[in-house]
């Protein structure tokens, strides 16, 4: 009798723990699962709202990147029209500088060479010329005169390319007239002494071209 109150007390107490340890189980995968749910934290302000800002983000700067390339090109653009529109001025104004300085250059040889057979004061030929000087004289008389003409209209054609606010440019008109004055000045007085030279006129031209033109490189990039 004694055994079967052992052997059922043994059976009772190993039912009571196995009970007792898969309630103690439950429990705890209860309170872990009930933990989760109430000790999570609520989402932030990146969690909500990282991947709208980041879109946003990426739009303004996609945005910001197009309109400088905009400008960019506009700029170069505006950079090469501009250059390309000194380059062909200075194409207009070169030839024209170099007629001039040629017929300053020969009006200044016509003069020199009608001086010396004439009496200036008199506006006579030289009594000592003999009839193939004074057929040269005349000829060149009126070359000279042809000359006088020709030289106003390239100067002219030149004032229009020029700007005459700018010094570089003025100084080139200045020096031109001046010089086509002085030389009329000669013709009424065979000792009148020059005052400006030719390669004053010539250097004047070099600097306004050599400046264009680097003007026009520095523009282009």
């Amino acid at each position: 009798m004694r055994w079967l109150v052992v052997i059922f007390s043994l059976f009772w107490f190993s039912s009571f723990a196995e009970m007792d340890s898969l309630s103690i189980h439950d429990k705890t995968v209860l309170e872990i699962v009930n933990g989760k749910e109430i000790f999570q934290a609520e989402p932030d302000f990146w969690d909500k709202y990282s991947s709208g800002l980041i879109a946003a983000f990426t739009v303004i700067i996609s945005l910001g990147i197009s309109v400088w390339q905009a400008r960019k090109t506009t700029k170069a653009t505006r950079a090469n029209s501009i250059s390309e529109a000194r380059i062909q001025w200075i194409q207009e104004l070169r030839p024209l500088m170099g007629k001039l300085i040629t017929q300053v250059y020969e009006l200044n040889n016509e003069v020199k060479e009608i001086v010396k057979k004439v009496d200036v004061p008199k506006k006579l030929a030289r009594m000592d010329l003999n009839e193939s000087d004074k057929v040269k004289l005349t000829e060149r008389t009126t070359r000279l005169e042809d000359l006088h003409y020709e030289i106003v209209n390239t100067l002219y054609s030149i004032k229009l390319l020029l700007n005459k606010s700018k010094i570089d440019h003025n100084h080139f008109i200045s020096l031109t007239e001046n010089f086509i004055n002085e030389i009329g000045e000669k013709t009424k007085d065979g000792n009148f002494k020059m005052t400006i030279t030719l390669d004053e006129i010539s250097d004047s031209a070099s600097f306004i071209l050599k400046n264009a033109w680097e003007q026009a490189k520095n523009e282009k990039g």
